[in-house]
């Protein structure tokens, strides 16, 4: 069985202002696929969840979605497609739960071939409907890329969230997004009549040249002053969060602010860094197993993390600050050891278990560091959030008892981090070699001995049967 955290809603505490239009609705866009955008998208709604009384993930990947996988509820009773075609009468009555205590799914499983390419009507009455449900949260799983249904739904959010990854090509398709996005944001600018005339041939000649916004406003104002002063407000309005997600230790630093800084420089667009998230082997393990990461890897480095986006997305609502401030405390639970758990009796430093422990058995290794720390089980559970039963068998390196090598790494690491052991990633690692290499030998020994043909059976001789031999035997000279 999962150990599935208990994450609990927080009914009466609001991430913003009371707004009378219905939920606040966050909008996660990518320039390109393969970013985490939707890992990114499901975490960000367990996130909000403890800060409201409720959040819905949407999935509006159209022709591509999959957040119900993360979710783990692939048989989804009604999903978009169910509303596209009249089963059911509104998006409410599409809502699915999940096993995370206030997040509720709108699966986009089920679309239809060409869902990808929905009409900008059809686009207006989705986001109409999630403006009507009863939530303080909405967050929108957009598909990658710069289609017009994406950058529709995008514009209409409340918050806008690009995800992006150290990457050049992630960065470079980011800068494209945003592009795409405020040229078609400044669209119903040319319903003025006066506007069109002026914008209409700046407007052309910057999509041609792949013009940026900055570059697109200095030339509406030589064009026109109106205009000019128009889309610059636009511009000014026009916010976007960045998410930095698969950061590395060492690159983690300034990259998200130099990333943010250099939209900025390049497009003139108002970006401003959200957070970053870590490169983390928790995220892999939980979406193979179809279990949003917030809840099977609460104390995970990612999810920090994504109690810290959720604070830096609060800056301006100081009780949803508040509250988000004190889940990444709790995330990070773990307190440092003092100098008094980390020196003996009489002051002397405490002795690292025997190194042979480490290389050979690093079970018992484990709870050798254990029991020097002073924690027990229970105390060990309390910092992992591992059930019991897998501490205990990882400790007594019972290999048959523990789950498939992807999630026990993981486990490991985190123990080995709990226990303050050195490159708790690399220990983990060789813990699994130790099982994998043990679970070979015993499975070969025993093909071995089953495959070994039985010894035939021969009854117990008797005396007479022994001595049988001897009485052929000539008799020696001498005897009588």
């Amino acid at each position: 069985m999962l150990e599935l955290v208990q994450l609990e809603a927080q009914p009466g505490r609001t991430a913003l202002a009371p707004r009378t239009a219905g939920p606040t609705i966050w909008a996660v866009a990518s320039g390109k696929g393969g970013v985490g955008k939707s890992v990114v998208c499901a975490s960000l709604a367990v996130g909000l969840s403890q800060t409201g009384p409720r959040a819905v993930a949407v999935d509006l990947d159209l022709g591509g979605g999959n957040l119900h996988t993360l979710f783990g509820c692939a048989r989804a009773r009604r999903t978009l497609s169910d509303l596209a075609h009249g089963r059911v009468s509104s998006l409410a009555d599409a809502l699915a739960g999940t096993t995370v205590p206030g997040v509720s799914l709108l699966s986009g499983a089920r679309a239809a071939l060409d869902a990808a390419n929905a009409s900008r009507e059809q686009t207006q009455k989705i986001l109409r409907g999630l403006a009507q449900i009863d939530a303080a949260h909405v967050v929108l799983d957009l598909g990658a890329g710069t289609s017009f249904h994406t950058i529709d739904a995008f514009l209409a959010a409340d918050r806008r969230l690009l995800v992006v990854t150290p990457e050049a090509t992630a960065i470079e398709n980011a800068h494209h997004f945003l592009k795409a996005a405020f040229f078609r944001a400044v669209r119903d600018l040319a319903a003025d009549p006066h506007l069109y005339l002026a914008l209409a041939p700046v407007l052309d000649e910057a999509r041609r040249g792949g013009a940026t916004p900055r570059e697109l406003v200095e030339a509406a104002s030589h064009a026109d002053a109106r205009a000019g002063a128009r889309l610059r407000s636009r511009l000014r309005e026009f916010e976007v969060f960045l998410v930095v997600n698969r950061v590395g230790g060492e690159e983690r630093g300034n990259l998200g602010e130099k990333i943010a800084a250099d939209a900025r420089a390049q497009l003139g667009t108002h970006v401003r860094l959200a957070g970053s998230l870590a490169e983390d082997g928790s995220v892999p393990a939980a979406v193979d197993r179809g279990v949003p990461v917030m809840q099977l890897f609460p104390a995970a480095r990612f999810c920090a993390d994504v109690h810290a986006l959720v604070a830096s997305l609060f800056a301006d609502a100081p009780a949803s600050a508040t509250r988000a401030l004190a889940l990444l405390q709790a995330s990070r639970s773990e307190p440092e050891a003092s100098e008094d758990d980390r020196v003996g009796p009489r002051g002397e430093p405490l002795p690292e278990p025997p190194a042979v422990y480490r290389a050979t058995a690093p079970g018992r290794y484990l709870r050798a560091r254990r029991e020097q720390l002073g924690l027990d089980l229970r105390a060990l559970h309390e910092r992992t959030r591992i059930r019991d039963h897998y501490l205990e068998a990882i400790e007594a390196e019972r290999f048959e008892a523990l789950p498939p090598d992807l999630f026990l790494r993981e486990y490991v690491r985190q123990i080995g981090h709990a226990l303050e052991i050195p490159d708790p990633v690399e220990f983990a690692r060789r813990f699994v070699e130790i099982g994998h290499a043990r679970r070979c030998g015993e499975a070969v020994a025993s093909g071995v001995v089953a495959s070994a043909p039985p010894r035939p059976a021969r009854p117990m001789p008797t005396a007479d049967e022994r001595l049988a031999p001897f009485d052929d035997q000539p008799a020696l000279e001498g005897s009588p």
